[in-house]
């Protein structure tokens, strides 16, 4: 199960029980209270590495800062929405792909005003799209295209989102 579309892709019944199957690795109500009332991170991590949450943990380590753990999550979550993707309908896949970006909202609102982006969103590979224009102009062609209707207008990033979720 590697999230690239292939001969088993496309079936709702197949990304249910695929879903399932993830919904059912996570941690159940125990394991939530051990790791909930362990108070270094070393340790928290070890819990939560040994149940389904491995594959968000796996980039974070004691000495991940703040905007690393972020990064590394907002990059889980593009991750697990483009293997969800590949199991569905293609007709439903480039719709759920787009929601992938979600997790860049705030900072794109923060961009689209004119506000200059902090530091740490040049070590995201989406968000520095939004300080880079060579990285944007690398950027995949549907993200660059939403950057450039947004840019200057954080009014339009419902409307062109939802646009861009439509085609």
């Amino acid at each position: 199960m590697n999230g690239s579309a292939g001969a088993d892709s496309g079936s709702l019944e197949l990304a249910h029980a695929r879903i399932g199957a993830r919904w059912g690795s996570l941690p159940d109500e125990a394991q939530w209270r051990r790791i909930e009332v362990t108070r270094e991170l070393g340790p928290m991590l070890d819990l939560a590495r040994a149940s389904g949450l491995a594959p968000w943990l796996a980039a974070i380590t004691v000495d991940s800062g703040l905007h690393r753990i972020e990064s590394a999550l907002r990059q889980q979550w593009r991750e697990r929405v483009r293997e969800l993707a590949a199991w569905m309908p293609a007709d439903w896949q480039a719709s759920i792909r787009w929601c992938a970006h979600l997790v860049d909202l705030p900072a794109v609102q923060h961009w689209a005003r004119g506000e200059l982006l902090p530091a740490w969103a040049a070590d995201d590979a989406v968000l520095r799209s939004l300080v880079d224009d060579r990285a944007r102009q690398a950027a995949e062609p549907a993200w660059r295209d939403w950057l450039e209707v947004v840019h200057g207008q954080p009014s339009q990033i419902l409307p062109a989102w939802r646009s861009a979720c439509a085609e």
